[in-house]
């Protein structure tokens, strides 16, 4: 007899058990869904401040002194024309691009009017992406021309061109003065970072855009890195 009713007590125990498992789960998991959403909504509300906090960064059209052609933001700007002892001036809005158009002078050229302006814009903004080339200091003669050769065609094509010249046991003179020479653009950048030249070329001013006297003598000081 005691041992008939022993083993109902012990189902009933049994099944008890595992209700109570079951509820704790079930407690436990919609607990770790409320608390996920609440961190998501909370991340989407945070996202949302700092979207809101983060001010819009307005773009400039920069004329330099050699008729090279940059976009970048007036501050940065003015940290150019200060580092290098020029003046900021203010020409005009372009009404294409939208965005204001400055240019480095220097105490000489602050009464020089600024020519063909809207072709200056226009040319800026058919400007296309960066190609990379790199240019090491054991390469030969023949290849150094093909090499060259490359860079001049993406130029005619309004392609910037930033070639890194690597000299790891110091610059040949010789070979960066050819390199200069024989690419047909506008230096608008040169420095030197751990053993590599970099230089940035922009497609070179003709004829066909506008005049311009200016050739790739005509460059900027050259820049160490710090």
């Amino acid at each position: 007899m005691f041992k008939f009713l022993f083993k109902p007590s012990k189902l009933l125990l049994t099944k008890t058990d595992r209700n109570i498992n079951q509820c704790v789960q079930k407690n436990f998991l919609w607990n770790q869904a409320i608390n996920l959403n609440k961190n998501y909504a909370d991340s989407g509300e945070e996202e949302k401040v700092l979207r809101k906090k983060t001010p819009k960064i307005c773009k400039i059209t920069l004329i330099h002194p050699n008729k090279t052609l940059s976009v970048t933001t007036l501050e940065e700007a003015e940290k150019l024309a200060n580092r290098r002892n020029f003046q900021l001036v203010f020409v005009a809005e372009s009404s294409k691009s939208g965005r204001k158009v400055y240019q480095l002078k220097d105490s000489l050229m602050l009464d020089e009017p600024v020519n063909n302006l809207e072709k200056i814009v226009e040319i800026e903004q058919k400007l296309k992406a960066f190609k990379l080339f790199t240019i090491k200091h054991s390469i030969t003669n023949h290849d150094l021309d093909i090499k060259i050769k490359n860079i001049n065609k993406i130029l005619k094509k309004n392609f910037k061109a930033k070639v890194f010249f690597n000299h790891p046991n110091g610059p040949s003179e010789e070979t960066l003065n050819y390199i200069k020479k024989k690419i047909e653009g506008v230096i608008s950048e040169m420095r030197e970072k751990k053993g590599t030249t970099i230089l940035i070329f922009l497609p070179a001013l003709n004829d066909k855009n506008m005049s311009s006297d200016d050739s790739n003598n005509n460059v900027f000081q050259k820049q160490k890195h710090q």
